[in-house]
């Protein structure tokens, strides 16, 4: 058996790349919304003198959101990986994990989504 061609590492190693940036988004995700969150617990004397605390509550609940849509992400991650093994093997059928890559896509856009919405309450009630 000789060494596999050309377009069978280029497939491996775009796998491996893809799932590199998919690690990277993740660490994103929880980074930005748990840091905010966090931030904004830190400076919570400061804030509220310039940001009426209705919003400061919504953009929390924001940043929350955005980190358990980010955790569920990262789960779920795991497990379409896991399928996609399984499909891989034979244990399972294939196509399966489709539908685990689309859920993990959306988890993603709608943590950005949270975090964006909660740094736009923030800010547009600044001195409010």
């Amino acid at each position: 058996m000789g060494p596999p061609d050309f377009q069978e590492q280029h497939k491996v190693e775009t796998y491996k790349s893809l799932i590199t940036i998919s690690t990277e988004v993740f660490k994103y995700l929880i980074l930005l919304n748990g840091g905010a969150a966090a931030g904004m617990l830190a400076g919570i004397d400061k804030i509220v003198r310039v940001i009426d605390s209705s919003c400061i509550r919504v953009a929390m609940i924001c940043f929350v959101v955005g980190l358990v849509l980010a955790t569920m992400a990262t789960f779920g991650a795991y497990f379409t990986q896991r399928r996609l093994h399984e499909e891989n093997i034979g244990a399972k059928s294939d196509g399966g994990h489709s539908w685990g890559v689309l859920g993990v896509v959306i988890a993603c856009f709608s943590s950005l989504v949270a975090f964006s919405s909660g740094a736009l309450v923030a800010a547009l009630n600044i001195g409010s």
